[in-house]
C-alpha cells in the first residue's frame, strides 16, 4: 500500500486497481488542489520520474455515470495526473502511458473527505487551496454549519474557520502574494481580524495592490516573488498593527518614550518615528538616528 494513501485506504478500501488514459479522468470539484495552476515547471520532475522509474503512487478516483466525455473523477492525485498528462503528450515514445489508478465507490461527502484526509498528509497542497476546497464542501454538503464540516473532516474548528477565511479574501488581496498557493495560515492568524474591519480594509487593498504590481514585474522578469513573510509584514505596516521595533530606548525622554523608532527595514530604506515630544530636538534626533543606524544589522 503506498504511504500517501494509508490515511484513505484504511477509512475506504480500495475496490480495483486499473490503468488509465488521464483523459479519462475529469479534475476539479472534488480535488482541492488548483489543477489549472499547476505549470509545467511544477510537475516536471516528477514527470521526469514517471517517464523513467515508472508511476510510484496511485492516484485515487471514483467512477462517473453523469458525464460522457468522462469515465472516472479525481479524488487524489493532481500532480501525479498533470505529470501522467505531460508524459503522454511528449514523444510517441510515451504516448500510450497510463496512470495507476485505485478507484473506489463514494458520494460526494464521503469523497471529498478522502480528498482532504490524503491531501492534509502531502507535502505542497497550500492552505489557500485547501480554504477553497472546504468552503465549498461545507456550502455543498453541511448547509453551512462548520461544527459538522469539522467533525466530518477531523479538523480542529478553529483550524477550519481560518481556512475558509483565507478563500473569502478578495482576489485583489490575494493577488500581493503572487500565488495564491504562498498564502499560509500563519498570515490568516495575523491578517484577518484585519481584513475583517471595514475601517482597515481599504488600507489592506491598497497596499495589497502596490504589492501586487511588484509581484507582476518579478514575474515577468522571471524573478522570485516577494517573500510572503515580507509581504505580509507590509500589509500589516500598511495599517500600523505591526508593533514597532524600538532601536534606540536609551535616547527616550524624561516620560520613557523611545526618542526614535525604527518600524520598518527593508532594501530600498527605514521607516522612523520620530517622537514629537518637548524635549526632542535636532541634535538628538540626529544622534538617536546614528546610533539607530549602528545597531541594525547590514
Amino acid at each position: 500500500m503506498s504511504n500517501d494513501l494509508k490515511s484513505t485506504s484504511a477509512l475506504t478500501p480500495p475496490r480495483e486497481t486499473v490503468h488509465l488514459d488521464p483523459a479519462r479522468v475529469r479534475v476539479g470539484g472534488i480535488n482541492p488542489r488548483a489543477y489549472d495552476e499547476l505549470a509545467e515547471k511544477d510537475v516536471r520532475e516528477l514527470a521526469d520520474m514517471m517517464r523513467t522509474v515508472g508511476q510510484t503512487t496511485a492516484i485515487l478516483v471514483r467512477r462517473i455515470y453523469d458525464d460522457p466525455n468522462f469515465e472516472f473523477e479525481l479524488i487524489a492525485g493532481a500532480r501525479r495526473h498533470k505529470a501522467g498528462s505531460l508524459v503522454r503528450a511528449e514523444g510517441k515514445e510515451h504516448a500510450d502511458f497510463l496512470l495507476r489508478a485505485e478507484v473506489i465507490e463514494a458520494d460526494d461527502a464521503e469523497a471529498a473527505r478522502l480528498a482532504e484526509a490524503e491531501n492534509r498528509a502531502r507535502v505542497g497542497i497550500s492552505a489557500h487551496e485547501r480554504g477553497t476546497f472546504l468552503k465549498h464542501r461545507l456550502e455543498h454538503d453541511y448547509s453551512g454549519v462548520q461544527r459538522a464540516l469539522a467533525e466530518a473532516m477531523t479538523i480542529e474548528t478553529g483550524l477550519l474557520s481560518r481556512l475558509i477565511a483565507l478563500a473569502e479574501w478578495d482576489e485583489r488581496f490575494v493577488s500581493a502574494w503572487g500565488d495564491r498557493r504562498l498564502v499560509t495560515v500563519q498570515d490568516a492568524v495575523a491578517i484577518e481580524k484585519h481584513y475583517s474591519d471595514a475601517s482597515k480594509r481599504t488600507a489592506l487593498l491598497d497596499e495589497a495592490a502596490r504589492i501586487a504590481a511588484e509581484q507582476d514585474d518579478k514575474r515577468r522578469d522571471g524573478k522570485a516573488y516577494i517573500r510572503p513573510t515580507e509581504v505580509r509584514r507590509r500589509l500589516l505596516d500598511a495599517i500600523g498593527a505591526r508593533k514597532a521595533e524600538v532601536i534606540n530606548a536609551d535616547a527616550a525622554g524624561a516620560k520613557g518614550i523611545p526618542l526614535l523608532v525604527v518600524r520598518s527595514k527593508t532594501k530600498k530604506g527605514l521607516s522612523l518615528y520620530v517622537h514629537e515630544g518637548d524635549e526632542v530636538r535636532q541634535k538628538a534626533i540626529v544622534a538617536a538616528l546614528q546610533k539607530a543606524l549602528e545597531k541594525l544589522p547590514a
